[in-house]
């Protein structure tokens, strides 16, 4: 600004001084044209219109008009207005009218570019557009690639399914060989038949695989249970013991052990399984070749990424121990106070007692068991991966505030409540209070509403009167305002 008026200034003292003295030697008016420009393009720059103004941090991407509404998926949202649903997509465009009993099963992804859909009690298929690409002559739809849909016939109880081709029409598995078609992955599904049809139980099934694409049986049914396949193996249960199988339905881990369970992504990020011996131990052993990394001698068993896992010992018929393990060395690395949860940017958070119970707590340790934060704080979850929200309990009141990995302080416990998103913002509440939203569970609502960026910096201080905020997905936000849900922009 001040170079600014003071270029204004020379530019005035220039016309009056050519004025004087260069009168004879130039045309005056040229001069002062020149200078008289110059210095308009610089008071422009000045004007209240060219200054600095913040641009608003929300905007409105869909009204709240709506009843109830679902977090965006792939480009698109469930919303229900008068006890009927339809999708919207980011624009607020109503792509599928809201005249539906039901779209998608459960929470939809949208991911394939069609969705089922329930008119008049039965099932069919959309496009994003809103058009039937398969008639609604199902008693269950359930699309699963970008042409296939399990569909079924039938009481519930007495159900059968089969796929079809909805863009073709054709039949891919014709409806009565299956009982049950579940776990698509990898260009497989697991298909079952009950073997008593009368009397009909998931312990008393017999399980195999097909092909997608073809339809065709690959893995004979003879497991009594199996789940989805991952990195080329799927691990199936016979005669109550547990092994894994390849895609061509050759054994790839023995079917030796008394249970399997993929924990927090492991299995599928690393091929590293827990196991579980005859007697009840526990260890780990490596998917692809089978090795044992951790010996069968723990009362249970979690795996928590990193290399890392937590084994309890029995010390006493009513007390154990919890261990954290080096699962690649089979190293003892730390006796711990808490359970650890799964460890993400080489932390995890770790939790004692119940989360009804007085004696609740949680802190903070690194790969080793070092302790960051005490088991002191009533809640500690992730908001980037370098910063965590933290509860703490002052006074009377339970507010959140912002810690670095290191478990230094960089917004002080002062909200009710701080909601992060996977988008670079947080939303943050005063005033709030602690409802039961169905859909949610407990959850704050009312107050006021305001947000922080990545850096835990508080970017619009509470100030919005939004009733209650939804869980933010690609970058928009559920909102109540008024009894009724749309959706908000933030630009953070």
């Amino acid at each position: 600004m001040a170079k600014g008026l003071a270029f204004l200034l020379v530019c005035v003292l220039a016309v009056n001084a050519v004025s004087t003295y260069v009168a004879d030697v130039v045309e005056i008016t040229e001069v002062v044209e020149f200078v008289q420009e110059a210095a308009a393009n610089v008071a422009a720059e000045l004007t209240p219109s060219h200054a600095h103004i913040p641009r608003p941090r929300y905007s409105w991407a869909v009204p709240a008009i709506y009843d109830w509404v679902q977090p965006f998926s792939n480009g698109y949202a469930l919303v229900m207005a008068g006890g009927l649903v339809g999708v919207v997509d980011a624009h607020g465009q109503e792509v599928i009218p809201a005249i539906y009993e039901q779209i998608g099963n459960f929470e939809p992804t949208f991911e394939h570019g069609f969705i089922e859909a329930q008119l008049n009690s039965m099932w069919g298929v959309l496009d994003m557009q809103g058009n039937v690409i398969l008639d609604f002559e199902f008693d269950e739809a359930f699309v699963v690639s970008q042409n296939l849909a399990r569909i079924g016939v039938g009481d519930w109880n007495q159900r059968y399914f089969g796929l079809i081709d909805f863009i073709t029409g054709q039949e891919i598995v014709p409806l009565g060989l299956y009982h049950g078609i579940s776990q698509f992955a990898e260009g497989m599904a697991a298909v079952y038949r009950y073997i008593d049809p009368d009397f009909r139980s998931l312990d008393d099934t017999v399980w195999g695989f097909i092909d997608l694409e073809t339809g065709e049986e690959t893995v004979s049914l003879m497991y009594t249970w199996a789940r989805p396949f991952a990195n080329g193996q799927a691990q199936v249960r016979y005669n109550e013991l547990w092994g894994a199988i390849d895609a061509a339905g050759e054994i790839a881990i023995p079917i030796i052990y008394e249970d399997q369970n993929n924990i927090g992504g492991d299995y599928e990020e690393t091929g590293i399984i827990r196991i579980e011996s005859a007697d009840g131990l526990w260890g780990v052993i490596d998917a692809d070749t089978g090795d044992v990394l951790v010996e069968k001698i723990y009362y249970t068993m979690h795996l928590l990424g990193y290399d890392r896992a937590v084994g309890s010992l029995r010390t006493s018929a009513l007390e154990r121990t919890l261990i954290l393990i080096d699962i690649t060395t089979g190293e003892e690395l730390a006796e711990l106070d808490g359970w650890p949860a799964i460890f993400h940017n080489g932390v995890a958070t770790i939790s004692t007692g119940d989360v009804q119970d007085a004696n609740w707590a949680k802190g903070l340790i690194d790969l080793y068991g070092n302790e960051i934060l005490p088991l002191e704080f009533f809640n500690i979850f992730r908001f980037t991966d370098d910063l965590l929200v933290v509860g703490e309990i002052i006074g009377d009141d339970w507010l959140y505030g912002i810690k670095n990995i290191s478990g230094n302080t960089v917004l002080a416990a002062q909200f009710d409540d701080i909601r992060p998103t996977s988008e670079g913002f947080a939303w943050i509440n005063i005033g709030g209070e602690l409802v039961d939203a169905w859909e949610y569970g407990m959850e704050i609502a009312y107050g006021r509403w305001g947000i922080i960026n990545a850096a835990g910096q508080i970017i619009m201080p509470p100030t919005l009167e939004f009733e209650r905020i939804g869980w933010t997905a690609e970058g928009l936000t559920p909102v109540q305002i008024g009894g009724l849900w749309g959706f908000v922009r933030v630009n953070p």
